[in-house]
């Protein structure tokens, strides 16, 4: 290739050759190339395919350990029983930000993610088995993720509530027995009422019927009062012997009530801490409706 170039005059007056070889042309377009590659491979190594650019370290600062979660597994937990795990990692850059994705079925009820610290806390109130994702980005911008199962158990039984159940089915058999003993003394007592009555009277025998199937003769020897009066002691012996029980297990009740550590609702003390007067007015007038009712059955 030539070119020339003219002065103001229009007149030419000096040509200079110009030429570009095919070699100038390849090397040139191949330094483009190269420039190109060099520039695209540092964008790649500094920018986060997923998601902001990761910011090297600064001159003079320790390079920060990678981001990651610790946690491998989530423990299981149980209904109505306290819950909170804090979810540990290593490196990344303080402040870090926290964020929760639950399955479809969400967290269960009870349970709470804590999104200043990455915690889980609560009581779960339902069983079964709940997919979480935990997702953590420092203020580089680096981030962290892993996918967890929460699973939740039925509340287990223990040694406490075993014993709490014996207590109060042990009082309630003992209750039954010692009222049927009751039953049996005050019978007793008539029985001897009637056969002394009856002996003064002058009858030899005593013809008791105590149903319609059951009906019993008693002599009124004094062998046979003696008998009779031997039979009431026995069973006045045997009902102190049941009310001893009952007591024994009244205590026994308490203690597994106070090992059982049970707590009751914040709403139903402060009902009773403000309301006392008029449930102790409450509880004695049934009392004495009971008891009216029982002595009229009499």
């Amino acid at each position: 290739m030539r070119s020339s170039w003219r002065s103001a005059h229009g007149v030419q007056e000096q040509r200079i050759p110009v030429e570009m070889r095919f070699v100038d042309m390849f090397m040139t377009a191949l330094g483009s190339l190269i420039f190109l590659a060099l520039l695209l491979s540092v964008l790649v190594a500094y920018i986060d395919k997923s998601g902001p650019v990761v910011k090297p370290p600064e001159k003079g600062q320790p390079a920060q350990a990678k981001l990651r979660l610790l946690t491998a597994s989530l423990p299981p937990g149980q209904v109505d029983e306290p819950y909170d795990l804090v979810l540990a990692h290593r490196g990344g850059v303080e402040p870090l930000k926290w964020s929760m994705i639950a399955g479809p079925s969400g967290l269960p009820g009870g349970i709470a993610f804590n999104e200043e610290n990455g915690a889980f806390v609560g009581s779960p109130r339902a069983t079964g088995s709940y997919p979480v994702t935990v997702v953590v980005v420092d203020s580089r911008g680096a981030k962290a993720n892993a996918s967890y199962y929460l699973n939740v158990a039925p509340r287990a039984v223990t040694a406490q509530q075993v014993n709490l159940l014996i207590a109060s089915a042990l009082l309630l058999a003992l209750l039954w027995f010692a009222r049927k003993s009751r039953q049996r003394v005050k019978v007793y007592g008539i029985i001897n009422r009637m056969a002394t009555e009856a002996k003064n009277r002058g009858q030899t025998t005593l013809n008791l019927q105590f149903s319609a199937t059951h009906q019993q003769q008693r002599e009124l020897s004094e062998e046979g009062l003696r008998e009779l009066r031997s039979e009431q002691a026995q069973a006045k012996k045997t009902f102190r012997l049941e009310v001893l029980a009952v007591l024994t297990a009244v205590a026994y009740l308490c203690w597994a009530v106070w090992k059982a550590e049970i707590t009751l609702p914040a709403e139903l003390v402060s009902f009773v801490q403000y309301r006392w007067p008029g449930i102790l007015v409450a509880g004695l007038f049934a009392a004495f409706v009971i008891y009216a009712a029982s002595r009229k059955k009499r």
